[in-house]
């Protein structure tokens, strides 16, 4: 018998996600299953030790999955309702597998996690999720909108928005997509993954500080009454104390893994601009 957990309903319960419904604009998540092949799963002649899960996909939807284990080389496949079959197999040098994939078909797919007949051992199985319309935004779409779509895929790590390595740099990616209005739009690492989105870096205040109340007005239209404000006057930062900023700081409330977006002016010491303004959108993890 099939050991199998029904990740459309257990996404859709903690994510509050169910791709193909249509309440938001964007729906991005991603769940993250913590579990182990024991001597209780059961064998397929053909492939070996598994375990099954069932996730709901509509056609169009986007699903990335990575899959690692300490203990055994893990491998997967996912099996439309159709039966169309995509193998997966691990990393030569590591045991991680890795899935990205678009559904061609609407239904439960059938997702297999897969060792030898001996494997035993735990195993971490991360699943980013996008619905079609979550995949690409135009370029001449409004500010709040722009700002919604990021957002949105902050649910996932920004897994769908990292485009190559900004400048060859570690753990710094390009973003696929540009926030209305900026001009440099990057993801990286700060402890987890941060997207910035640069708008101005000059040398005259003014313009510095027009542009930051601008944008602190402009996306607190952007978001529900869900979401609570708070600032932070200017103090001294960065790694040498080289510059000052300050920050308004719009986030969701009646979450523990909440979103947040910071509006941030900088003023530096040692620079021929002297001026920028970014933002940073972000999510609270536990």
């Amino acid at each position: 018998m099939k050991k199998y957990f029904r990740l459309s309903l257990l996404l859709s319960i903690i994510l509050t996600l169910t791709i193909s419904a249509q309440e938001s604009l964007f729906q991005v998540g991603s769940f993250t299953i913590h579990d182990e092949l024991t001597v209780q799963d059961p064998i397929d002649p053909d492939y070996g030790r598994y375990d099954a899960y069932e996730v709901y996909l509509s056609k169009g939807d986007r699903i990335a999955i990575n899959l690692s284990a300490k203990e055994f080389w893990p491998f997967m496949f996912l099996v439309s309702p159709e039966n169309e079959t995509v193998f997966v197999y691990p990393d030569k040098e590591k045991r991680i597998t890795t899935l990205d994939t678009v559904a061609f078909e609407t239904g439960n797919f059938d997702l297999y996690v897969v060792g030898d007949t001996n494997s035993f051992g735990k195993y971490d199985c991360e699943i980013n999720l996008a619905s079609s319309r979550s995949q690409l935004i135009k370029e001449d779409v409004d500010l709040c909108t722009s700002i919604k779509y990021v957002l949105e895929h902050a649910n996932a790590d920004f897994y769908f928005l990292k485009d190559g390595l900004y400048n060859g740099e570690v753990e710094v990616w390009n973003s696929n997509v540009k926030i209305t209005g900026s001009n440099e739009n990057k993801i990286s690492i700060m402890g987890r993954e941060s997207f910035q989105s640069k708008f101005y870096h000059g040398d005259v205040k003014a313009e510095a500080e027009n542009l930051f109340n601008e944008l602190v007005s402009q996306i607190k239209d952007c978001l529900n009454d869900g979401w609570r404000e708070t600032e932070k006057d200017w103090y001294e930062s960065g790694n040498s104390n080289n510059y000052k900023e300050k920050f308004v700081k719009n986030y969701e409330t009646g979450k523990i893994d909440f979103r947040f977006i910071k509006i941030i002016i900088r003023e530096y010491d040692l620079s021929s601009k002297k001026y920028s303004v970014e933002i940073q959108i972000d999510k609270q993890r536990t």
